[in-house]
């Protein structure tokens, strides 16, 4: 998070590991996920509305929080398949403390 977000993080611990097979951009793609659960240091970044991180290519791109509720209908998706429901299965139920509810951060679509 320091690098997307310039954030730090407390409390980092592993809730699992997921294997993604994809295609991208006509290409095949393979990756090993290694999901980890943590808390902002700063508590303020959870209510911000829009939290703003920076690319590799220090574009900045704005991020937005959403309820797991929104994935879990299908009205969101969530990538890679299977990091809902390790989310959802986690012993916090998926809650971000301070947060008002269970809700995950995501980029938006750059247009």
């Amino acid at each position: 998070m320091r690098e997307e977000l310039g954030a730090e993080i407390t409390g980092l611990r592993q809730i699992g590991v997921l294997e993604n097979i994809f295609t991208y951009q006509g290409c095949p793609g393979h990756e090993i996920v290694f999901v980890f659960r943590a808390d902002f240091s700063d508590r303020a970044i959870y209510d911000l509305q829009t939290p703003v991180g920076i690319k590799d290519n220090d574009e900045p791109f704005p991020a937005l929080w959403k309820p797991l509720e929104e994935f879990a209908s299908g009205r969101s998706i969530l990538y890679p398949e299977g990091l809902l429901e390790l989310l959802l299965e986690d012993p916090n139920g998926g809650m971000i403390p301070g947060a008002g509810g269970a809700k995950a951060l995501r980029n938006k679509p750059v247009k």
